[in-house]
């Protein structure tokens, strides 16, 4: 009985964790986009940017410790910390959920990024992210220039890139497209490798932010390798996709318990 009724308190407990999850991933687009309306038009141009990644990285810090308060969901991010004064540094991790981004800004203030063009107009991201001075991932020509362009900024130290574009099917890795690459060698600039490991596919692919997740959750983000780019593209992609399936290969998160 006593076993029946600690579960059925688990239960509920961890549903209510769910729907705060959820609210406070709603509070921190809020948090981020509503200020950056009136900033967007008040700010100089040379300080939008500054004050757009700043604010990113404290709303995404707010909701990553948010998540965790309860113990229930466990984040070990302070790996990224020493990549905070770095420059000219494109950070590439693989990308198991739709957190993921949020995990790395979280650690970083003066980081970019490439972001679907359709989201600049987005009620919940599109002021912020036109404030942070994020890049519209438009026409490959275009977006290559702008990329390197921006990474020269005195106000940009990095740029993240998910190789793969989209999120990973649970368990795998999508095959790695070579933009990444291009940006890299044209900018100068060294590739930082970024394993994102956890122990559950909330918010995978094919996962509904609806849907609540087994707790408790694990993230944990580690350092790999440094590149620089040589040789054409393609072939420094191919490389690293390679590398990074040998490094996910290993276990390395304590199974649940």
């Amino acid at each position: 009985m006593t076993s029946l009724f600690t579960g059925a308190i688990r239960s509920v407990t961890d549903r209510i964790l769910f729907w705060m999850i959820l609210a406070n991933l709603g509070l921190s687009c809020v948090g981020w986009s509503l200020p950056a309306l009136p900033l967007n038009s008040l700010l100089p141009r040379r300080s939008r940017s500054r004050v757009g990644q700043f604010t990113a990285m404290f709303w995404c810090r707010y909701f990553v410790g948010s998540m965790q308060i309860s113990g229930r969901v466990r984040c070990d991010l302070t790996a990224l910390d020493v990549l905070r004064n770095e420059r000219n540094l494109i950070i590439v991790p693989n990308h198991p959920s739709m957190i993921d981004a949020l995990l790395v800004i979280s650690r970083l203030p003066h980081i970019t990024c490439i972001a679907k063009a359709s989201l600049w107009n987005n009620l919940f991201f599109g002021a912020g992210i036109r404030l942070a001075g994020y890049i519209r991932n438009d026409t490959t020509r275009q977006l290559l220039r702008e990329a390197a362009e921006v990474l020269n900024q005195p106000d940009i130290r990095q740029m993240l890139i998910f190789p793969e574009g989209t999120r990973s099917v649970p368990g795998s890795l999508s095959p790695f497209r070579p933009g990444f690459a291009a940006i890299a060698r044209r900018a100068g600039a060294t590739v930082q490798t970024v394993m994102i490991e956890n122990n559950t596919p909330y918010l995978g692919k094919n996962w509904s932010i609806f849907r609540k997740p087994e707790f408790p959750l694990l993230y944990r983000i580690r350092l790999g390798r440094r590149f620089t780019v040589t040789g054409s593209p393609q072939d420094f992609t191919t490389m690293l996709e390679r590398y990074f399936r040998e490094e996910l290969a290993m276990p390395v998160l304590e199974p649940v318990g």
